[in-house]
């Protein structure tokens, strides 16, 4: 009889054991899980504040060039949020820029390309992309 009843102690201490640690490890993966959804909503949501800066700087030098067909870009732009990057303006063609602009949110880079079909008598755009690289 006592063999009987260190048997089913011993069964006993073995099940909980077994059913804690299978709790533990489906706990820790859920606070894992949660953990990488946090940081991918980050992520999204600085892609997301880099592409909206990209486009208002687009909207900054379209203007800067509507007022001034002499413009050339070359400038850094504070916005909120963030800062951006006009490069020089290349022309493929006298009359057409090609417009690039990098903005940069908490380490999210985005990069945008415009290629200007006319400036006048009002701007005309070609092209408006995200690119990965000029």
């Amino acid at each position: 009889m006592s063999k009987s009843r260190k048997t089913n102690g011993y069964i006993a201490l073995v099940s909980v054991l077994v059913v804690g640690s299978i709790a533990l490890a489906s706990a820790v993966s859920l606070l894992m899980l949660g953990i990488d959804a946090s940081r991918t909503a980050l992520t999204n949501t600085q892609a997301a504040q880099a592409r909206s800066l990209t486009n208002t700087c687009a909207e900054v030098a379209l203007d800067k060039l509507r007022q001034d067909t002499a413009y050339q870009g070359d400038e850094t732009v504070a916005l909120a949020g963030g800062f951006c990057t006009i490069a020089p303006f290349s022309f493929p063609d006298p009359t057409r820029p090609l417009i690039h602009l990098t903005a940069t949110v908490n380490g999210s880079v985005r990069k945008l390309s415009i290629q200007v079909a006319a400036l006048t008598p009002q701007i005309q755009i070609e092209s408006w992309e995200e690119v990965a690289d000029f």
